[in-house]
């Protein structure tokens, strides 16, 4: 089974940085490095990026996506604690 990083990269990730943050991205370690530079990251697709005002809570971005025509199946990947938690069973149920 694909883990949601698998999924995740090949879409919104630039070809140059896939897989060096791959392998980040497979250790815990390497998650927490790579969440803690993620402001400053600037290898992501620019049809994929999007600025949201800072007081957005995961509700509110799991809106924002539904109302732009998201699916069910949600992934946040965020450098502020606050939206860290698991949005899994919001945006599902």
């Amino acid at each position: 089974m694909m883990n949601v990083h698998e999924i995740l990269l090949p879409n919104v990730i630039s070809s140059d940085s896939k897989e060096r943050i791959k392998l980040l991205l497979n250790s815990k370690k390497g998650r927490a490095k790579f969440i803690s530079k993620l402001d400053h990251f600037n290898a992501f697709e620019n049809k994929y990026i999007t600025n949201l005002p800072s007081n957005f809570t995961t509700e509110m971005i799991l809106e924002y996506l539904k109302k732009k025509g998201a699916s069910d199946d949600c992934y946040i990947l965020s450098s502020m604690s606050s939206l860290k938690k698991p949005v899994a069973e919001r945006c599902l149920g």
